[in-house]
Protein backbone atom coordinates (compact mmCIF):
# COMPACT_ATOMS: atom_id res chain seq x y z
CA UNK A 1 0.00 0.00 0.00
CA UNK A 2 1.19 3.49 -0.85
CA UNK A 3 -0.73 5.25 1.95
CA UNK A 4 1.63 5.56 4.99
CA UNK A 5 -1.15 5.23 7.58
CA UNK A 6 -2.64 2.13 5.95
CA UNK A 7 0.80 0.61 5.49
CA UNK A 8 1.66 1.27 9.12
CA UNK A 9 -1.56 -0.34 10.36
CA UNK A 10 -0.88 -3.50 8.35
CA UNK A 11 2.70 -3.59 9.64
CA UNK A 12 1.62 -3.18 13.28
CA UNK A 13 -0.82 -6.07 13.17
CA UNK A 14 1.65 -8.15 11.20
CA UNK A 15 4.15 -7.69 14.05
CA UNK A 16 1.50 -8.44 16.68
CA UNK A 17 0.39 -11.72 15.06
CA UNK A 18 3.47 -13.83 16.01
CA UNK A 19 3.26 -12.45 19.55
CA UNK A 20 -0.37 -13.61 19.66
CA UNK A 21 0.70 -17.05 18.46
CA UNK A 22 3.41 -17.18 21.15
CA UNK A 23 0.85 -16.29 23.82
CA UNK A 24 -1.46 -19.05 22.56
CA UNK A 25 1.32 -21.64 22.75
CA UNK A 26 2.42 -20.38 26.19
CA UNK A 27 -0.84 -19.74 28.09
CA UNK A 28 -0.87 -17.99 31.42
CA UNK A 29 -1.16 -20.45 34.31
CA UNK A 30 -3.41 -18.74 36.85
CA UNK A 31 -3.87 -20.59 40.18
CA UNK A 32 -7.30 -21.83 41.24
CA UNK A 33 -8.72 -19.35 43.75
CA UNK A 34 -11.51 -21.70 44.84
CA UNK A 35 -9.15 -24.42 46.03
CA UNK A 36 -8.96 -24.88 49.81
CA UNK A 37 -5.35 -24.64 50.88
CA UNK A 38 -3.33 -24.31 54.05
CA UNK A 39 -1.04 -21.39 55.03
CA UNK A 40 1.91 -22.75 53.07
CA UNK A 41 -0.21 -23.38 50.00
CA UNK A 42 -1.76 -19.93 50.31
CA UNK A 43 1.69 -18.34 50.28
CA UNK A 44 2.68 -20.39 47.24
CA UNK A 45 -0.56 -19.47 45.50
CA UNK A 46 0.05 -15.77 46.18
CA UNK A 47 3.53 -16.05 44.71
CA UNK A 48 2.12 -17.86 41.69
CA UNK A 49 -0.53 -15.17 41.22
CA UNK A 50 2.10 -12.44 41.47
CA UNK A 51 4.26 -14.17 38.85
CA UNK A 52 1.25 -14.62 36.56
CA UNK A 53 0.24 -10.96 36.84
CA UNK A 54 3.83 -9.87 36.18
CA UNK A 55 3.87 -12.04 33.06
CA UNK A 56 0.54 -10.55 31.93
CA UNK A 57 1.93 -7.04 32.40
CA UNK A 58 5.08 -7.99 30.48
CA UNK A 59 2.95 -9.31 27.64
CA UNK A 60 1.03 -6.04 27.54
CA UNK A 61 4.25 -4.02 27.36
CA UNK A 62 5.53 -6.40 24.70
CA UNK A 63 2.68 -5.35 22.40
CA UNK A 64 2.72 -1.63 23.24
CA UNK A 65 5.45 -0.61 20.77
CA UNK A 66 3.27 -1.79 17.88
CA UNK A 67 -0.29 -1.42 19.19
CA UNK A 68 -2.13 1.13 21.27
CA UNK A 69 -3.02 0.29 24.86
CA UNK A 70 -6.63 -0.38 23.91
CA UNK A 71 -5.67 -2.60 20.98
CA UNK A 72 -3.14 -4.55 23.07
CA UNK A 73 -5.62 -5.12 25.91
CA UNK A 74 -8.28 -6.22 23.44
CA UNK A 75 -5.85 -8.69 21.88
CA UNK A 76 -4.75 -10.12 25.24
CA UNK A 77 -8.39 -10.48 26.37
CA UNK A 78 -9.38 -12.47 23.26
CA UNK A 79 -10.04 -16.21 23.83
CA UNK A 80 -7.97 -16.99 20.73
CA UNK A 81 -5.38 -14.27 20.21
CA UNK A 82 -4.15 -15.33 16.73
CA UNK A 83 -7.73 -15.31 15.40
CA UNK A 84 -8.22 -11.82 16.81
CA UNK A 85 -4.95 -10.56 15.34
CA UNK A 86 -5.73 -12.23 12.01
CA UNK A 87 -9.15 -10.59 11.83
CA UNK A 88 -7.64 -7.16 12.54
CA UNK A 89 -4.92 -7.83 9.97
CA UNK A 90 -7.50 -8.76 7.33
CA UNK A 91 -9.44 -5.57 8.07
CA UNK A 92 -6.26 -3.50 7.83
CA UNK A 93 -5.36 -5.15 4.52
CA UNK A 94 -8.86 -4.45 3.18
CA UNK A 95 -8.66 -0.75 4.13
CA UNK A 96 -5.18 -0.48 2.67
CA UNK A 97 -6.23 -2.08 -0.61
CA UNK A 98 -9.19 0.29 -0.91
CA UNK A 99 -6.67 3.12 -1.36
CA UNK A 100 -4.97 1.44 -4.31
CA UNK A 101 -5.82 2.15 -7.97
CA UNK A 102 -8.68 -0.05 -9.21
CA UNK A 103 -6.38 -1.88 -11.64
CA UNK A 104 -4.14 -3.08 -8.77
CA UNK A 105 -6.69 -3.45 -5.98
CA UNK A 106 -7.98 -6.95 -6.71
CA UNK A 107 -4.60 -8.51 -7.45
CA UNK A 108 -2.92 -7.09 -4.35
CA UNK A 109 -5.90 -7.90 -2.14
CA UNK A 110 -5.99 -11.52 -3.29
CA UNK A 111 -2.23 -11.97 -2.96
CA UNK A 112 -2.14 -10.60 0.59
CA UNK A 113 -5.10 -12.70 1.69
CA UNK A 114 -3.49 -15.82 0.22
CA UNK A 115 -0.36 -15.12 2.26
CA UNK A 116 -2.51 -14.58 5.34
CA UNK A 117 -4.20 -17.93 4.76
CA UNK A 118 -0.75 -19.57 4.70
CA UNK A 119 0.10 -17.79 7.95
CA UNK A 120 -3.10 -19.05 9.57
CA UNK A 121 -2.31 -22.57 8.44
CA UNK A 122 1.15 -22.36 9.96
CA UNK A 123 0.03 -21.26 13.42
CA UNK A 124 -2.85 -23.73 13.25
CA UNK A 125 -0.33 -26.53 12.81
CA UNK A 126 1.60 -25.27 15.84
CA UNK A 127 -1.61 -25.21 17.87
CA UNK A 128 -2.37 -28.81 16.90
CA UNK A 129 1.11 -29.87 18.03
CA UNK A 130 0.69 -28.09 21.37
CA UNK A 131 -2.81 -29.50 21.95
CA UNK A 132 -2.09 -33.09 20.86
CA UNK A 133 0.18 -34.91 23.31
CA UNK A 134 0.85 -38.60 22.89
CA UNK A 135 -2.06 -40.79 24.09
CA UNK A 136 -1.72 -41.95 27.68
CA UNK A 137 -1.98 -45.63 26.75
CA UNK A 138 0.96 -45.24 24.36
CA UNK A 139 3.10 -43.49 26.97
CA UNK A 140 2.17 -46.01 29.68
CA UNK A 141 2.91 -48.99 27.42
CA UNK A 142 6.23 -47.49 26.30
CA UNK A 143 7.39 -46.81 29.85
CA UNK A 144 6.26 -50.20 31.14
CA UNK A 145 8.05 -51.98 28.28
CA UNK A 146 11.16 -49.90 28.89
CA UNK A 147 11.08 -50.65 32.62
CA UNK A 148 10.71 -54.40 32.06
CA UNK A 149 13.51 -54.41 29.50
CA UNK A 150 15.90 -52.56 31.79
CA UNK A 151 15.04 -54.90 34.65
CA UNK A 152 15.38 -58.17 32.71
CA UNK A 153 18.07 -57.49 30.10
CA UNK A 154 21.05 -57.37 32.54
CA UNK A 155 20.20 -60.72 34.21
CA UNK A 156 21.96 -63.06 31.71
CA UNK A 157 25.15 -60.99 31.80
CA UNK A 158 25.06 -60.78 35.59
CA UNK A 159 24.75 -64.53 35.89
CA UNK A 160 27.61 -65.07 33.42
CA UNK A 161 30.04 -62.20 34.14
CA UNK A 162 29.04 -61.19 37.67
CA UNK A 163 29.33 -57.67 39.03
CA UNK A 164 31.75 -56.36 36.34
CA UNK A 165 28.77 -56.34 33.97
CA UNK A 166 26.92 -53.79 36.10
CA UNK A 167 28.73 -50.57 35.04
CA UNK A 168 28.23 -51.07 31.27
CA UNK A 169 24.56 -51.86 31.76
CA UNK A 170 24.14 -48.87 34.06
CA UNK A 171 25.54 -46.61 31.34
CA UNK A 172 23.29 -48.22 28.72
CA UNK A 173 20.22 -47.84 30.94
CA UNK A 174 21.03 -44.19 31.59
CA UNK A 175 21.37 -43.57 27.85
CA UNK A 176 18.03 -45.25 27.08
CA UNK A 177 16.24 -43.32 29.83
CA UNK A 178 17.81 -40.10 28.55
CA UNK A 179 16.36 -40.75 25.08
CA UNK A 180 12.89 -41.19 26.63
CA UNK A 181 13.30 -38.01 28.68
CA UNK A 182 14.46 -36.06 25.62
CA UNK A 183 11.45 -37.28 23.64
CA UNK A 184 9.12 -36.11 26.41
CA UNK A 185 10.90 -32.74 26.63
CA UNK A 186 10.58 -32.12 22.88
CA UNK A 187 7.03 -33.43 22.55
CA UNK A 188 5.61 -29.90 22.81
CA UNK A 189 8.61 -27.55 22.42
CA UNK A 190 6.83 -24.26 23.03
CA UNK A 191 7.34 -23.61 26.74
CA UNK A 192 10.03 -21.36 28.14
CA UNK A 193 12.67 -24.02 28.77
CA UNK A 194 16.31 -24.28 27.67
CA UNK A 195 15.56 -27.01 25.12
CA UNK A 196 12.44 -25.42 23.67
CA UNK A 197 11.97 -23.03 20.77
CA UNK A 198 12.89 -19.36 21.25
CA UNK A 199 9.47 -17.97 20.37
CA UNK A 200 10.36 -14.52 21.67
CA UNK A 201 13.34 -14.39 19.35
CA UNK A 202 11.14 -15.38 16.42
CA UNK A 203 8.74 -12.52 17.23
CA UNK A 204 11.63 -10.06 17.41
CA UNK A 205 12.96 -11.30 14.05
CA UNK A 206 9.55 -10.79 12.42
CA UNK A 207 9.35 -7.25 13.79
CA UNK A 208 12.85 -6.45 12.55
CA UNK A 209 12.07 -7.84 9.09
CA UNK A 210 8.84 -5.86 8.86
CA UNK A 211 10.65 -2.69 9.94
CA UNK A 212 13.33 -3.25 7.31
CA UNK A 213 10.72 -3.87 4.62
CA UNK A 214 8.95 -0.63 5.54
CA UNK A 215 12.21 1.29 5.54
CA UNK A 216 13.18 -0.11 2.10
CA UNK A 217 9.71 0.70 0.75
CA UNK A 218 9.87 4.30 1.93
CA UNK A 219 13.39 4.68 0.52
CA UNK A 220 12.27 3.29 -2.86
CA UNK A 221 9.42 5.81 -3.04
CA UNK A 222 11.86 8.68 -2.59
Amino acid sequence: PTDPAARGEVARWLCATPVAVKNLLRPLAMPDKDENTGPGDTRARAQSESAAFQLADRRLRELMPALSSEQARSLLAAPNQPLHAGARLRSAIGRACDRLPPAQRGLVHRGLHDELDHLNGAWGALERIAASPLPFIYVAHLRLTLLLFLAVAPLPSLSHDGWPAVPPFAVACAAILAVEAAAEECERPFLKRPNHLRLGGFCASVAENVAQALSDSVAAEH
